[in-house]
């Protein structure tokens, strides 16, 4: 049955999704897109998304007519043509490959929902700086959003920037959606050890037509560092702070996403960013750096291995938890990462049966769901059972981290490879020593 809203927008012949204009009877008028009505909306209420983003709900009485109009996207930010503008030799070469993500998207005002950018120059097109920091090329490696992600994409993705290296840019760009970018850029960090460029994985939290978004800062900040920074490997950059003063780079191996929205979701884990990109023209070195196992730009060692397996789980240990679930991956699985609690525990009764499931020709290893510090199994009896049983700990490795590099080890070296490589630092997953909090 029609609510009265709905009648009341037949009579002027307008329908959900039109364009309009509304008169209102004191004169005064509105413009947007007609919204479709959820189940707590008054029924005598219509409801119009403003070209600001926003709904706001009018009631039918106030309404004197309505008009179906023209839709005008309108921008007050100026458009330009890169194929206009031709290559600066001056600047560092920099190669940006699109993989998809919020930096990668835009509000569709029709809808009022988030859709992926149809190429990435419509950034540019938005961001006109860009063509000041970096001679570019871009390229849409594919459009997903980064939790569709799979293994096989982490290996498609390894293997353009590759082809990118092998073309001999000063530097790389990726743009990821922040969701899983910590997975993707500790798939690379494995997969391109050795790199003698720069490779910068870079995402945003809100959309680039966003009054808040901080893909323009971010984008930039990414550009600069792929072409400026004096060390290679991968990196992550993103906002720093919710203020737009800085944006840190993160060791692609160390960084994990730890709020859902805001700018500065992204932090380093027991290190503080490696440095910072004040203005997208200035980068800040931190001092402690020359701890890590870092290569300056130009010192070409790469050990190319795109491979990763799907023979691989992460399981958190949670009170009460059933230790049947661990028998479910004894079948086809090679290598489990458990989260375990504090300094790396589980309860008496999963350790009876990681007992079973390590005896079966899994190798289980664990890491911690603190945030901060590292695993350490010789503190307390729980650990020292898992030690004995053969539950290999991962010291300050991120679970996320582990996963990647569980996989990465049994694509490319094999399972029975696991024990040996996967307590060995090879891309900063393990450090010597836990740095203060950074924040």
């Amino acid at each position: 049955m029609k609510t009265l809203a709905e009648l009341f927008l037949e009579k002027f012949g307008v329908k959900y999704g039109d364009y309009v204009v509304i008169h209102l009877v004191d004169g005064s008028k509105l413009q947007g897109v007609l919204m479709p009505k959820h189940m707590f909306s008054h029924e005598e209420t219509v409801i119009l998304k403003l070209k600001s983003g926003y709904n706001i709900g009018i009631h039918i009485s106030k309404i004197s007519r309505i008009e179906k109009a023209e839709y005008h996207e309108e921008s007050s930010i100026p458009q330009v043509i890169r194929k206009r503008r031709g290559r600066r030799s001056d600047l560092p070469r920099v190669k940006i490959l699109a993989v998809g993500g919020t930096i990668l998207s835009k509000v569709d005002y029709r809808t009022g929902g988030v859709r992926s950018a149809v190429d990435p120059d419509e950034l540019i097109d938005i961001i006109p700086e860009v063509l000041d920091i970096a001679d570019i090329d871009t390229e849409i490696i594919m459009s997903k959003y980064s939790e569709h992600l799979t293994q096989d994409d982490w290996k498609y993705i390894t293997e353009k920037v590759f082809q990118a290296y092998r073309e001999r840019w000063d530097g790389i760009v990726v743009l990821h959606g922040t969701d899983t970018l910590g997975y993707t850029s500790a798939a690379l960090s494995f997969a391109l050890k050795g790199i003698g460029i720069p490779v910068i994985l870079v995402g945003s939290q809100r959309s680039s037509d966003r009054p808040s978004s901080d893909a323009a800062m971010n984008l930039l900040s990414a550009l600069y560092l792929a072409g400026n920074f004096r060390y290679s490997g991968v990196y992550v950059a993103m906002h720093h702070s919710s203020s737009d003063d800085l944006v840190a780079v993160h060791i692609g191996t160390r960084v994990r996403k730890n709020h859902t929205s805001i700018r500065s979701a992204f932090q380093s884990i027991d290190v503080p960013p490696i440095a910072y990109i004040r203005n997208y023209s200035e980068i800040l070195y931190e001092d402690f750096i020359e701890e890590l196992t870092l290569k300056r730009r130009g010192e070409d060692t790469l050990d190319f291995k795109p491979l990763f397996s799907k023979r691989v789980a992460l399981i958190k240990f949670y009170p009460g938890m059933s230790p049947e679930i661990f028998k479910f991956f004894m079948n086809d699985y090679k290598a489990i990462v458990v989260e375990g609690t504090g300094l790396g525990h589980v309860s008496d009764k999963v350790i009876s049966v990681l007992k079973d499931v390590i005896r079966s020709g899994i190798q289980v290893f664990m890491t911690s769901q603190c945030i901060w510090g590292r695993v350490n199994l010789n503190v307390y009896d729980t650990g020292r059972e898992l030690l004995k049983i053969g539950v290999i700990p991962l010291e300050n490795m991120l679970s996320e981290t582990a996963y990647v590099k569980a996989s990465w080890v049994i694509g490319n070296y094999g399972e029975d490879a696991l024990a040996e490589l996967m307590p060995v630092n090879i891309a900063n997953e393990i450090i010597p020593r836990s740095f203060v909090r950074s924040r």
